[in-house]
């Protein structure tokens, strides 16, 4: 039992990082003209949704209840998100088909893992055995279907099939072969590697700095169809990326890890990440459109989004915004 809760913990405190992560990255989008915060947007998003994908695989299972509750968690915050759009963040004077059709169909901001979490689980009720070979050819169909125009943000299509060889990858590697997998880690984590794995994503974050300015926002977004024959070669290198800075970083946390002082302090946030996912966006639509800090310089300014993060972080990590989540039951009833 010790064993398995040590293992639990190394993930959680996995999940802690990340989903600060996400938060920052979110937070300093709307400055990324300056080249440093470009590089930091660029080099955040290179992992942190891949390991989180990663992580979720190696814990899934087929679930019919459990895919129905993330669709209906996505109902119902892709409603509140709309109600927010409509009345206070960006309303418009007319609203056409298309516009009401999107509201549907197409999930607001990072609303998009729910329904792919649903489908990905859904899945595994066809998926029994999963082969190095089969998420290669995953990964090459979703290179390929970069060039089919109607797949993209609609029906969240573009990110399903473009994350969805990692989750598969995160499935093999987990499950019964969890503890396999961690020992592994735990073998290789000499100071040596840490030292590497910090030189590794410090060269990743310092080629970003270089070659940010000439890509697009959305290069990590596995989300929207090729503009041009270029797109293929790029979303190559994504997944190159993406896959060498996911294992960087996850050298870099000790599997050893100890429990914190604070009683569990980051190990217990790592455990809410669902609620300050779905929670902190909410928060950040008003603090983005109403905070500007653009005036100031910008080391000042990735302080001040460094601190408003964390405080979202914490805030939406609250017991409250936990027991909402885990709340939102599918009842065969309704």
């Amino acid at each position: 039992m010790a064993e398995a809760k040590k293992h639990y913990l190394y993930f959680d405190y996995l999940k802690f990082f990340l989903i600060f992560f996400v938060v920052f990255g979110h937070m300093i989008e709307k400055y990324i003209e300056n080249p440093v915060m470009r590089a930091i947007y660029f080099f955040i998003y290179s992992f942190h949704m891949p390991v989180f994908i990663f992580i979720s695989g190696m814990f899934a299972k087929y679930d019919k209840k459990r895919c129905l509750r993330y669709l209906l968690i996505y109902f119902i915050f892709q409603i509140i998100h709309q109600i927010l759009n409509i009345f206070f963040i960006s309303p418009k004077e007319i609203y056409t088909f298309v516009d009401i059709l999107g509201m549907f169909f197409t999930p607001a901001w990072t609303l998009w893992f729910l329904p792919a979490m649903a489908v990905w689980i859904f899945s595994l009720k066809f998926v029994k055995n999963i082969s190095f070979k089969l998420i290669f050819l995953l990964i090459l169909l979703s290179l390929i279907l970069g060039f089919v125009p109607f797949i993209g943000g609609a029906l969240t299509l573009g990110r399903i099939i473009y994350f969805y060889p990692i989750f598969l990858l995160g499935k093999k590697l987990g499950g019964e072969n969890l503890s396999n997998f961690l020992e592994k880690i735990r073998k290789i984590q000499k100071p040596i590697i840490f030292f590497v794995a910090g030189i590794g994503l410090l060269c990743l974050f310092i080629l970003f700095y270089l070659i940010s300015p000439h890509l697009n926002i959305n290069f990590f977004y596995g989300r929207d169809c090729y503009e041009n024959i270029f797109g293929l070669p790029l979303r190559m290198l994504a997944y190159i990326l993406s896959f060498f800075a996911s294992a960087m970083f996850i050298l870099l946390v000790p599997v050893n890890i100890k429990k914190d002082a604070g009683g569990g302090f980051a190990s217990c946030i790592g455990q809410r990440t669902l609620a300050i996912y779905l929670f902190h966006p909410i928060i950040l639509l008003f603090v983005i459109k109403f905070l500007d800090l653009s005036s100031l310089h910008f080391v000042l300014i990735l302080l001040i989004l460094f601190v408003i993060s964390l405080s979202v972080t914490l805030f939406t990590s609250l017991p409250i915004f936990w027991a909402i989540i885990e709340k939102v039951k599918f009842d065969r009833r309704w």
